[in-house]
């Protein structure tokens, strides 16, 4: 993966953007909370190659704002990665239908991390 190689983290807790960052060493990692006050539209997608999702309370609202990125012209090519829990699959269910969306479940390794990547971007 290349150094210039840059994702969007959206809706992760400080341990989460934390961990993620530490397994994508070569990636830059942005930030992004989803509590309205910094949005996709801020960045510049043209160096966006990922975006990881972690998974919302409620399915509908993952399912949203997957559907947000999917339907902006400048994000709907970006692939998304979802973050899930165990207890939480039947949000990859909601989202498989989806073009290029994947999902993981947490915890994760940075191998599992890497292949999941390597996987679909």
């Amino acid at each position: 993966m290349a150094n210039s190689s840059r994702a969007v983290i959206l809706g992760a807790s400080v341990e989460q953007f934390s961990h993620i960052h530490k397994c994508l060493p070569a990636w830059e990692c942005v930030n992004l909370p989803l509590d309205g006050r910094a949005t996709m539209a801020s960045l510049d997608c043209k160096e966006i190659r990922l975006a990881v999702l972690y998974a919302r309370k409620s399915p509908e609202n993952t399912v949203f704002i997957c559907k947000s990125i999917r339907d902006s012209e400048d994000f709907s090519n970006v692939p998304i990665l979802l973050v899930i829990s165990r207890y939480q699959m039947g949000q990859a269910n909601a989202v498989r239908d989806m073009a290029n969306v994947n999902f993981i479940i947490a915890p994760f390794t940075e191998k599992e991390l890497h292949e999941k990547i390597i996987e679909f971007v």
